[in-house]
């Protein structure tokens, strides 16, 4: 199962780092209210609860820490891929 928004990744992991939804929406430029209804879309898309919330705390489950982890590294090559082809290739390679 594919996930359908990589904004919905980053908005997780944002989550998982600020401690809050409402940090992690400011950081991102979201609403608190976006944020979690992409984290509710992304927890229904995967089948799992990927973060206990209540009105004091947020913190990751089981399945949140092992995703949050995978999340990490797949956004970290994906920021890698776009360095790598976008520095210094000002011009066109290749044949038509």
């Amino acid at each position: 199962m594919l996930v359908e928004n990589i904004t919905d990744l980053l908005i997780f992991v944002a989550v998982v780092k600020a401690g809050s939804l409402s940090a992690a929406g400011r950081e991102l430029g979201f609403s608190s209210a976006v944020v979690s209804k992409r984290l509710q879309r992304l927890e229904e898309q995967l089948g799992v609860r990927l973060l206990n919330r209540s009105t004091r705390q947020l913190c990751t489950t089981e399945e949140g820490r092992h995703y949050h982890d995978y999340c990490v590294r797949v956004l970290a090559e994906l920021d890698e891929a776009e360095t790598l082809i976008t520095s210094g290739h000002s011009q066109p390679k290749g044949t038509f």
